[in-house]
């Protein structure tokens, strides 16, 4: 690309944060539609990703997707039930999805509902 590392990196983060919020409208989001959007190839986005930001797309997306799942359970009526709240958010693997929600957030994602309620009602 010719950019120095300082550009290279704004132009990353501005390219992430588009691809972070597209993935919290669209869980269909992946590694690969990135690096698209950066106009980059997979391997030239994740060595600036890792590089700049110290994560992998992948983990971007995990916490985007989980980030998007936590919305929806927070609001009342927005889902029925767990298992929709992670699909909607892009989610496949529900065992994975429970496990990191609670390292992330540090209950499972079956509580958060109810405490959304209780600090409404």
């Amino acid at each position: 690309m010719g950019f120095g590392p300082h550009l290279r990196c704004a132009y990353a983060g501005r390219g992430l944060a588009g691809a972070r919020e597209a993935a919290s409208r669209n869980g269909g989001l992946t590694p690969t539609l990135m690096a698209t959007d950066l106009g980059l190839s997979m391997r030239a986005m994740q060595e600036y990703i890792q590089r700049y930001f110290d994560f992998s797309p992948r983990d971007s997306l995990t916490e985007c997707r989980l980030e998007s799942a936590r919305q929806y359970l927070l609001s009342p009526g927005a889902v029925a039930s767990v298992n929709a709240a992670a699909f909607k958010s892009g989610v496949t693997d529900l065992g994975h999805f429970s496990t990191k929600y609670r390292d992330k957030f540090g209950e499972a994602p079956s509580v958060t509902p109810r405490h959304a309620q209780q600090h409404l009602g």
